[in-house]
């Protein structure tokens, strides 16, 4: 495959990755903002990048900017915010049809390069902060996606779930933040909090796509070494603190079924062992999990796992019948016993691989889900590419798993479940 990959320093405390692949048509840049999770700025954070991405000193409404981006074959601007590891991450991004597909070859990229770079760094301003009216706005969309939680009940109990397991670090904190500090925003302080993302964040540029130019890539490089920057200080995302007893939750609110989070931490350092593990165990439809728990016990609606390779933890999530919450529970906690002893076929690790293998295969199948490969191995000591990722699952062995699975350590069992249920009382 003809894919390009490249990453240089911008400066200290900025990088710029660049993936070039041909076949696409489309360009998309990734300017990433990142700071450690901090509870007395994570709500401002988030409101931010939606506060960037609608206009700029040169387009001051929605309606200018979007004119503009139109009349450039319907660029866009888009803006989220997120977490990697211990990471908040607020995104700025840009898509736009690369030049040699425009009319007559019509250079438009170098136009959608500075607009991106002025909704980053030239916001539209009044009175030297965010307007008042546009500020009220978004922070009313932040208040509002922040009560919405408790609408996706599985993303709740989740949510409540990481709370409890990642307990005193910076990964326990929602990426919106909490509403009674959301409620606190004003312009002015979410303003200040932008200029100092500006000056102790760490800067991330990914450019994903047919390619870029040498004068637009300069541009990029020239207007972040232009900021008033402070050199961030090194941070790395901590594995997650080990609990020395398990911890059990309960929850209790009007739902008509119920959820149930069970959480382990390893030390196990070998990635692509522990992602495995968590295939066989419950991350592929032929997995331990759902042959038992679900097919033949019917325990449970849905029982997958994940591994977060950041903190290092192995989630399972479930939606149960209420009275199947201990049953449930006690049959995870018998099949991962059943893994640690070895009990399951090389078939199913052999089928394993193969599903893994082709969910790698597919992170080249757009400019996006190759820039977020990349991008998510930035803290990384070593940049792994998904050719390099699936030699690496290849060479795991049963016995790889069934090592890891004994360094697996109890750590949470959340459950949301009905406000009146005897049997799990």
């Amino acid at each position: 495959m003809s894919v390009s990959y490249k990453r240089e320093n911008i400066c200290e405390g900025a990088g710029y990755t660049e993936i070039i692949d041909k076949r696409f048509k489309t360009n998309y840049i990734y300017i990433h903002l990142l700071e450690p999770m901090d509870r007395k700025n994570a709500s401002a954070n988030a409101v931010i990048p939606e506060l960037l991405h609608d206009s700029n000193e040169k387009y001051p409404t929605i309606t200018a900017l979007c004119r503009k981006l139109s009349s450039l074959y319907h660029a866009g601007i888009s803006s989220g915010a997120s977490k990697l590891g211990d990471y908040q991450v607020m995104t700025l991004k840009s898509s736009s049809i690369a030049d040699k597909y425009t009319i007559d070859g019509e250079n438009i990229s170098g136009e959608v390069v500075d607009i991106l770079l002025d909704c980053l760094t030239k916001p539209y301003l009044e009175n030297g902060i965010f307007p008042e009216n546009e500020f009220r706005l978004k922070k009313q969309e932040l208040l509002d996606d922040i009560d919405a939680e408790i609408n996706d009940k599985r993303k709740f109990a989740v949510g409540k779930a990481r709370e409890t397991i990642y307990k005193d670090e910076p990964a326990g904190i929602p990426v919106e933040g909490f509403r009674e500090d959301a409620e606190k925003l004003t312009s002015a302080n979410v303003y200040k909090r932008y200029t100092e993302l500006l000056k102790n964040a760490r800067i991330e540029v990914v450019f994903s796509g047919c390619g870029i130019g040498e004068t637009d890539k300069q541009k990029i490089f020239d207007r972040i070494r232009g900021l008033d920057r402070n050199a961030p200080l090194g941070y790395k995302t901590m594995p997650s603190a080990r609990k020395s007893d398990m911890v059990y939750v309960t929850d209790r609110m009007d739902v008509n079924q119920s959820k149930m989070v069970i959480a382990y931490k390893t030390d196990c350092d070998s990635k692509q062992t522990m992602k495995m593990l968590s295939f066989v165990f419950g991350g592929t439809p032929f997995s331990m999990l759902f042959e038992n728990v679900r097919e033949k016990l019917s325990l449970c609606y849905y029982c997958p796992s994940g591994y977060n390779e950041k903190k290092q933890v192995l989630m399972i999530d479930c939606g149960i019948e209420h009275r199947n919450i201990n049953p449930a529970r006690e049959e995870i906690f018998r099949q991962l016993e059943l893994l640690k002893n070895g009990e399951f076929s090389e078939e199913l690790l052999a089928n394993s691989k193969l599903l893994a293998k082709s969910s790698l295969k597919a992170v080249y199948d757009s400019p996006s889900s190759v820039a977020n490969w990349f991008f998510s191995q930035c803290m990384d000591d070593k940049i792994v590419t998904p050719e390099e990722e699936a030699r690496l699952i290849d060479a795991v062995t049963k016995e790889d798993i069934v090592a890891a699975a004994n360094t697996l350590v109890p750590d949470t069992v959340y459950v949301l479940t009905g406000k009146e249920d005897p049997e799990n009382e």
